[in-house]
């Protein structure tokens, strides 16, 4: 939980160091293989153009998975994911409520 201004500024500055210390994720032979096996699978847009992402959990198999190595697979989808936005969209924008849909 975010306690104000100070705590969402600190927040965003260990964002900002983490994504510097961690991006681009560089694809060794493991992620690559990680990625075949079709854990994280992009899904086109939804109705508003945003990426979509699904994830397969039955694809994770706890006794032979490196948990370093599926963050980093989903870390990288997320990525290329929002890199292939239009410019100014997914770079800084503020989470928003889910629309809600109407039968």
């Amino acid at each position: 939980m975010v306690d104000g201004p100070n705590g969402a500024r600190e927040m965003a500055v260990r964002n900002m160091e983490w994504r510097q210390a961690k991006l681009p994720i560089e694809l060794t032979p493991e992620i690559k293989e990680e990625l075949r096996k079709g854990k994280f699978v992009p899904a086109g847009k939804d109705i508003e153009g945003n990426p979509l992402i699904v994830v397969r959990s039955r694809c994770f198999d706890p006794k032979e998975r490196d948990l370093r190595v599926a963050i980093s697979a989903a870390v990288y989808t997320v990525e290329e994911a929002v890199a292939m936005l239009p410019d100014g969209r997914g770079k800084s924008r503020a989470r928003r409520r889910l629309p809600t849909h109407r039968r």
